[in-house]
C-alpha cells in the first residue's frame, strides 16, 4: 500500500509546509522517510515557529478590535468587509489552534505518523500479493491524491489572498488600513506586501500540519479495515489481530490532536462557516466585484468543500468501517461451535467500534444537511436582494 512514490509525495508535502517559512515544528527525514521534531534541535526553526505563532495572535487581536468597531459603529461598513472579517477571524482561529496543537502534541504527532507508516508497511508485507490500493486518478491512490490536493489548496489560498491584498490593500481586514496616508509610500507598501505574504503563507502551512494526522492514519486505516472485512481467505485470528492493531493506531492518532482542534475546529466549525459564507459571497458579489476581489471568495469556498471531503469523510469513515468489520466478525464466529470458535467469540464480544474522536458518520450527515440548508438560504437571500431592485427599476 505504501509505495516508494507515496512516501516521496508525503515527503514533498512535508517539505512544502516546512521549508517555505519554517513555521512548523516538524521536518522530514528523506533517508528513513519518517517525520521528526525539528524545533528540539534547531533554534532557527524554533524562532520561526514562535514568530508565526506571535504574528497570528497579533493579527487575531487586530481583527477582533476591528470587529468590535464595526459592531459599535456599523454605518459605512459594507457587507463585503464584514464577511472578510469573519473569514479572517475563522482562519486565524484555525491557525492558532493548529499552532497550539502542533506544539503541545508535536511528539505525539510524530509518533502517530511514524507508527502509521510502520504498521502499514508491516501489513503490506504480510499481504503483499493481495493487498493493493486501487488508483483513483491515473495511477495515484487516494493517499497520494489527498496529499497533492492539500498542497494545491494551500498554494491557492496563499496566492489568492496575497493577490487580493495587492488589489484592495486599504480594506479594514488588513493592518495596512490603519497606516496614515502620509506614510503609505512605496517602501511601506512593499513591506506590508511581504508581511501579508508571510502571514498568509505561514497560515496555510500551519493549517497543513493536520494533514500528518488525518491524511495518513484514517485513510490507511479505512483501507485495511475494508481489506480485512472483504478478504475471505484470512483466518479469523488474523482479522481480530488486524482489528486490535488498527484500534491501537487510531488511539495514537486521537492522542496526536488537541481535543478542541479535532472536535470543534476541523469537524464542525471551520468546514461549515468557510463553505457557507464564501458560497454566499461567491453567489451574491459576482456581478459587483473585480476578478481579484472575487477570486478569493471562490477559492475559499472550494477549499471549504475540499476540506469536508478530505478531513471529515476519512474521520467519519473509520468508525463505520470498524463497525462493519465487527459485525462481520460476529457473524463469522457464530458459525462454528467448537472450543476455538467459543474463544474467538469471546474475543469479538470484547471488541468495540473505534475511530477518530467525534468522527461518527452522523457528524458528516449533519454537516451535509447544514450546508444544504445554507446554500438554499444563500440563493433565497440573493433572489430577495437582487430581483426586487430589478423589478422596481423595471416598473419605473
Amino acid at each position: 500500500m505504501l509505495t516508494l512514490r507515496t512516501l516521496k509525495i508525503v515527503g514533498m508535502y512535508s517539505t512544502f509546509i516546512n521549508n517555505i517559512v519554517g513555521c512548523t515544528p516538524f521536518s522530514w527525514n528523506p533517508g528513513k522517510q519518517l517525520l521528526y521534531v525539528k524545533t528540539d534541535t534547531s533554534y532557527a526553526r524554533l524562532a520561526a515557529y514562535f514568530a508565526s505563532y506571535g504574528q497570528a495572535l497579533g493579527y487575531m487581536a487586530y481583527l477582533l478590535w476591528q470587529a468590535c468597531l464595526v459592531l459599535s459603529h456599523p454605518v459605512g461598513t459594507s457587507i463585503f468587509e464584514v464577511l472578510w472579517l469573519i473569514n479572517w477571524i475563522n482562519s486565524y482561529v484555525w491557525q492558532i489552534s493548529s499552532n497550539h496543537s502542533a506544539w503541545v502534541k508535536r511528539h505525539e504527532t510524530v509518533t502517530a505518523f511514524n507508527k502509521s507508516v510502520h504498521l502499514f508497511r508491516q501489513m503490506s508485507s504480510e499481504n503483499k500479493r493481495i493487498a493493493r490500493m486501487a488508483p483513483i486518478i491515473c495511477t495515484l491512490n487516494i493517499i497520494e491524491l489527498y496529499f497533492l490536493i492539500t498542497i494545491f489548496m494551500m498554494g491557492q489560498f496563499a496566492v489568492a489572498t496575497v493577490l487580493m491584498f495587492l488589489v484592495v490593500p486599504g480594506m479594514i481586514q488588513y493592518v495596512y488600513a490603519v497606516v496614515d496616508e502620509k506614510y503609505k509610500v512605496g517602501v511601506v507598501f512593499v513591506g506590508f506586501v511581504i508581511f501579508e505574504g508571510y502571514s498568509k503563507s505561514s497560515m496555510a502551512c500551519v493549517m497543513g500540519t493536520v494533514g500528518f494526522n488525518v491524511l495518513m492514519g484514517p485513510l490507511g486505516t479505512n483501507f485495511w479495515l475494508r481489506f480485512t472485512n472483504r478478504s475471505q481467505g484470512l483466518p479469523i485470528s488474523h482479522k481480530i489481530r488486524n482489528y486490535h492493531r488498527l484500534d491501537i493506531l487510531m488511539r495514537t492518532v486521537n492522542d496526536s490532536f488537541t481535543y478542541f482542534l479535532l472536535s470543534v475546529i476541523l469537524l464542525c466549525w471551520i468546514p461549515c462557516t468557510m463553505a457557507s459564507i464564501n458560497g454566499f459571497a461567491a453567489i451574491r458579489f459576482r456581478p459587483v466585484l473585480t476578478l481579484f476581489q472575487y477570486f478569493p471568495f471562490l477559492g475559499l469556498f472550494h477549499n471549504g468543500m475540499w476540506m469536508i471531503a478530505i478531513v471529515l469523510r476519512p474521520c467519519a469513515g473509520v468508525y463505520e468501517e470498524s463497525k462493519r468489520l465487527k459485525a462481520a466478525l460476529t457473524r463469522q464466529t457464530c458459525q462454528g461451535f467448537d472450543s476455538q470458535s467459543k474463544f474467538f467469540r469471546k474475543q469479538v464480544k470484547a471488541l468495540k467500534p473505534f475511530g477518530v474522536r467525534y468522527g461518527s458518520v452522523r457528524v458528516a450527515k449533519r454537516i451535509d444537511i447544514l450546508l444544504s440548508y445554507s446554500f438554499i438560504a444563500d440563493y433565497i437571500f440573493t433572489l430577495l436582494l437582487t430581483f426586487p431592485a430589478e423589478a422596481v427599476a423595471a416598473g419605473k
